[in-house]
């Protein structure tokens, strides 16, 4: 009776993190636009408050609908049957589904006309959204689809290298892209579009200003670059020596002072020991915790149901990427909540398809999930060198911030004294 209840509990979960994920991308739920007193139609859709675990209902509109099932089949690389799900209810797709479409076909990089095509669906769809609109909330998702519009369409020719239009586009578009469903894409576009413009002096102080905070980040190098090119001031001097100059100043406020993000992490760093655990990869070799003494360690659990988790896995990536020469840092992507023998096959296919070259673990009957308490997911432990438990986080919060805070985490884990 335990078994089946965990089990319909799980499944709960399942829908309630998607249903997290997707209100994320879109705060304001949306109205009806035939009259100002019309109140969408919903389906009831079981929930689980993580902190409380009661089951409750939570509506969903149409369109919230329509998001949800584009977005699963985007993120499991079936993009024709996110297509036949917009064309099947084009009553309800406003901007942000034809713009899913348009980031999946621009991050696959082969096919940016395609990218461009569904982003200028994005306008007509925007624009329809506009007229028909009634009430203040409706007035505010329209014109929210109308700025992701524009800012997907700088991202397009910024990607095609055609710079002071990008710069048009990205200046009519949202400033922010955190949270919404084109986080994710590579906002550096916007400042090498920019520094590559003739508005170049709009950024470089900000740019200048992220070196001199730390920011190593390679696209403020090229954007840096591409205004020392056009800056006549600046001519006769070695952008080496300017660049480096920059760094040293960044060295010496690394030692004067912490930010408050990282001192607020800092605040919240756990000191846990780590339960001992034994995980396996698809050949049945096993992996204990003793076996990563001296190193520190980050177990990301998840599941192949899990929509959030596999949104997580490019800018996650990103990060196992950035340390893949430190020895020092052991990455663990941990399946957990589902029988291996169901997943081993397909997660094999899907990383070549995605171009992920992650190492998959098995936590046999969730075992190790239960142990560090790593759910709902996707859930995060970092632990340090010394196996104690530094950090513990639930959920993807978009790609920049997901980045952003885990590389901090690591860091500090490092040094957590």
């Amino acid at each position: 009776m335990c078994a089946l209840y965990n089990r319909i509990v799980r499944q709960h979960c399942v829908l309630a993190i998607a249903l997290v994920f997707i209100t994320n991308l879109n705060a304001q739920p949306p109205q009806a636009a035939a009259t100002v007193t019309d109140t969408p139609k919903v389906m009831q859709v079981p929930f689980v408050k993580p902190t409380e675990g009661v089951i409750g209902l939570v509506p969903m509109t149409p369109f919230q609908k329509l998001q949800f099932e584009v977005n699963r089949a985007l993120v499991l690389d079936l993009p024709d049957s996110a297509i036949a799900a917009v064309v099947k209810d084009s009553t309800h797709a406003r901007a942000e589904a034809y713009l899913m479409l348009a980031k999946y076909y621009f991050l696959n990089g082969q096919h940016m006309q395609v990218a461009r095509d569904f982003t200028e669906k994005a306008f007509y769809a925007s624009g329809k959204q506009q007229a028909a609109a009634l009430t203040e909330v409706q007035r505010k998702n329209a014109l929210k689809g109308w700025k992701l519009t524009n800012r997907m369409m700088g991202f397009i020719l910024a990607k095609q290298e055609k710079f002071d239009s990008a710069c048009y586009y990205f200046s009519q578009g949202t400033d922010s892209i955190n949270g919404t469903v084109l986080s994710g894409l590579p906002d550096d576009l916007y400042y090498v579009a920019v520094a590559s413009s003739g508005d170049y002096k709009a950024v470089h102080s900000f740019i200048t200003a992220r070196i001199v905070a730390g920011d190593t980040a390679d696209y403020l190098r090229r954007s840096l670059a591409a205004i020392f090119r056009r800056d006549i001031s600046k001519q006769g001097r070695s952008f080496r020596l300017y660049y480096d100059s920059l760094a040293a100043l960044a060295a010496k406020n690394e030692v004067a002072w912490e930010s408050p993000y990282v001192a607020a992490l800092r605040r919240d760093m756990l000191d846990l020991p780590g339960p001992a655990f034994v995980l396996y990869d698809s050949s049945g070799r096993g992996l204990s915790a003793g076996d990563l003494k001296g190193k520190v360690v980050v177990m990301d659990f998840w599941a192949s149901w899990c929509i959030p988790c596999l949104a997580s896995f490019r800018p996650l990536q990103s990060v196992i990427d950035k340390y893949r020469n430190d020895s020092n840092v052991v990455f663990l992507l941990i399946n957990t909540h589902e029988k291996k023998a169901d997943i081993v096959s397909w997660i094999g296919q899907y990383q070549i398809k995605r171009g992920y070259h992650f190492s998959i673990w098995y936590d046999k009957d969730h075992k190790v999930s239960d142990a560090y308490n790593a759910f709902p997911l996707p859930a995060k432990i970092i632990l340090d060198k010394n196996g104690v438990m530094r950090f513990r986080t639930i959920g993807f919060p978009g790609a920049e911030p997901f980045v952003k805070e885990l590389i901090t985490m690591i860091e500090l884990s490092r040094k957590p004294e």
